[in-house]
């Protein structure tokens, strides 16, 4: 007598790890280390939700399971729970059951959901379900030696406990919720304006170039990309220098200029469905690239 397969959805708990890492090792082109997918499941920043995602099980087995950071973040004064898609995989026998994930997805009116590594299918699937783009592409962006003669002076503070002293508000609470992680803070000030940068140092291949795994410092937040473009080829060389790496890489939406001179422009569609309970406007720039898989599977 053969048994008709049970089909459940669940939340995923962080004891659930050991079951559901055999399905991550299945992501095309994942060389993870298992303590970096760990990470996912103990996010070292406060989580609103006692979940780290769902997991979808044929009885005992686990065949399917979607990562969910989990964080609460103040943007300009105001608190809003965030819910960053890390990972969404589902056995191949089991992909007829995928709709169940969104269907949990949709349940999350007090979330604002982010998508910041979509596949193609996944992009397509989520922006007919009422995600927008918020962002389209990246720059890798050379240290000149020259800048514009009309570039400000900048200087930078990355100092632990200056930054301590002199981050305030929204800032100091990213800096504290990511200061034990892979990454590294900056304070830039300029003409009375600052803008806190955080970056992580990563070795990838170089955009159109054949170089495989040269140092890059990837930009992952910056709160102020007016001041980032005034001074963008000043800041390049300083972050470069200070991380050792040969190039930067940036989202758009973190340099406040339509293009940015003797770049590469490479595409990274990146996706948010706001917050149903709470109406707010952010801009591009404040739906960032921290509390995601960005800064927990260091990649």
């Amino acid at each position: 007598m053969t048994l008709m397969p049970r089909i459940t959805l669940r939340n995923a708990m962080q004891e659930d790890f050991d079951e559901v890492y055999p399905l991550l090792r299945c992501f095309t082109g994942s060389n993870l280390p298992r303590e970096n997918w760990r990470a996912i499941f103990s996010p070292p920043f406060h989580s609103p939700v006692d979940h780290v995602g769902f997991l979808l099980r044929d009885n005992d087995k686990a065949v399917g399971f979607m990562g969910c950071i989990f964080s609460r973040r103040s943007i300009r004064g105001r608190e809003f729970d965030f819910c960053n898609l890390s990972s969404w995989i589902v056995l191949p026998d089991y992909r007829k059951y995928s709709m169940l994930f969104m269907r949990r997805l949709a349940e999350l009116d007090s979330c604002v959901l982010t998508s910041l590594t979509p596949s193609e299918k996944v992009y397509k699937l989520f922006m007919r379900s009422g995600y927008k783009q918020v962002d389209q592409h990246y720059y890798a962006i050379p240290p000149l030696p020259f800048g514009s003669l009309h570039e400000p002076s900048v200087r930078v503070t990355s100092e632990h406990n200056e930054l301590a002293e002199r981050l305030t508000g929204d800032a100091l609470r990213n800096w504290n919720d990511h200061r034990n992680l892979d990454c590294r803070h900056f304070l830039l000030e300029s003409e009375g304006e600052s803008c806190h940068i955080v970056c992580a140092k990563r070795y990838k291949r170089a955009p159109g170039l054949r170089l495989k795994n040269i140092p890059v410092a990837v930009m992952h937040h910056a709160s102020n990309p007016d001041l980032v473009g005034r001074a963008i080829h000043s800041i390049t060389r300083k972050l470069c220098l200070r991380m050792r790496a040969a190039l930067v890489l940036a989202d758009s939406r973190f340099i406040g200029l339509p293009s940015v001179p003797f770049s590469l422009t490479k595409p990274a569609p990146r996706l948010y469905r706001p917050c149903k309970d709470q109406p707010f406007e952010f801009a591009p720039h404040e739906v960032d690239n921290l509390y995601s898989e960005y800064m927990l599977l260091h990649f």
